[in-house]
């Protein structure tokens, strides 16, 4: 990506493509959270990452998104989407409340 290129980095751990309807993504996160509920792990991370890369700049999913990296065994990727997250986002309480309940 070039530097003068508009988009800004994404904090996600999936490179970011078209954004889906908030709906969308809420229905399939509860399903992959269901799943990780269950124990299936499988499921979740198929589910988790058909949304990832849908997820676009919504800060307010950083909390739930790491929550379930860290419930199928992803930790190093739920603690680097926070920090980047912290990092680019450092006023948003959303975030600020995911690391806070995440990583410290």
């Amino acid at each position: 990506m070039s530097p003068d290129s508009q988009e800004e980095p994404s904090f996600w751990p999936w490179h970011q493509q078209e954004e889906w309807p908030a709906p969308e993504i809420i229905k399939q996160l509860q399903a992959a959270i269901r799943s990780a509920k269950e124990q299936n792990t499988a499921q979740a991370t198929v589910l988790l990452d058909e949304v990832g890369p849908h997820l676009g700049n919504r800060t307010s999913l950083v909390y739930s998104v790491g929550r379930l990296l860290m419930s199928i065994g992803r930790d190093r990727e739920a603690r680097r989407m926070v920090e980047t997250a912290f990092a680019t986002h450092p006023e948003d309480p959303d975030v600020a409340r995911a690391r806070e309940k995440l990583i410290s």
